[in-house]
């Protein structure tokens, strides 16, 4: 027969603290899956934090890109669909972006033009906005003689 101080020696022995692992036992305990799933979640939230961050900045850039090409275009279109004048035309593309551009004479304080160019030298500004910050291009174009 067992005596009572062997039997609460054999029960002590099986009872074992939280965390405590017997020799040789194989698992994790809750603590350690919670705190796994702890840093797992954490990680995919600056992952999706940096990648969504990128694809506002290729956004932004597609938009700015798009701004440059259709002032390119605007330009390139000055004196032959665009009229070479002196004033200021504006209007809107098809996709939404607002455009201005502004002829005036070309004249640079100290500059020497020479006679066959003084009137026919114009200077062109082209500006686009709507899509992020405004594009602004400038050129110089030569015009009939008046």
């Amino acid at each position: 027969m067992y005596s009572s101080i062997g039997l609460l020696v054999r029960l002590k022995s099986r009872v074992r603290p939280a965390g405590c692992r017997l020799k040789g036992a194989a698992g994790f305990t809750l603590l350690e899956i919670l705190m796994a799933f702890l840093i797992m979640s954490l990680s995919f939230t600056v992952l999706f934090q940096v990648f969504s961050g990128g694809l506002l900045g290729l956004t932004r850039a597609e938009q700015r890109i798009e701004s440059l090409q259709h002032a390119e275009s605007l330009l390139a279109r000055v004196g032959a669909d665009i009229s070479l004048e002196v004033g200021r035309q504006s209007g809107s593309f098809e996709t939404g972006p607002e455009w201005e551009v502004a002829i005036d004479l070309y004249q640079e304080e100290g500059a020497s033009i020479s006679d066959a160019l003084r009137g026919r030298l114009y200077e062109v500004e082209v500006t686009v906005r709507g899509m992020g910050p405004p594009i602004s291009l400038q050129s110089l174009r030569l015009g009939e003689a008046r």
